[in-house]
């Protein structure tokens, strides 16, 4: 159960920093070229890679506490 909470805490944290860079490539594809730019899945990539990470790390403190 703790895995899977790390793994939907990640994937929430991952998916709204994936928002946010996207918002910030399509800002600064504005203030550079004049035309928005961004890329078509990063959120659902960083999302995915965030639940990655988290289980990971869950994991491994799990590990390392026993």
């Amino acid at each position: 159960m703790r895995t899977a909470a790390a793994a939907g805490v990640g994937g929430v944290a991952g998916f709204v920093a994936g928002l946010m860079l996207d918002v910030v490539i399509g800002v600064g594809g504005v203030a550079t070229g004049g035309e928005p730019g961004g890329i078509k899945f990063l959120p659902l990539a960083t999302a995915v890679l965030g639940a990655l990470v988290a289980v990971a790390v869950s994991l491994r403190m799990r590990r390392k506490i026993r």
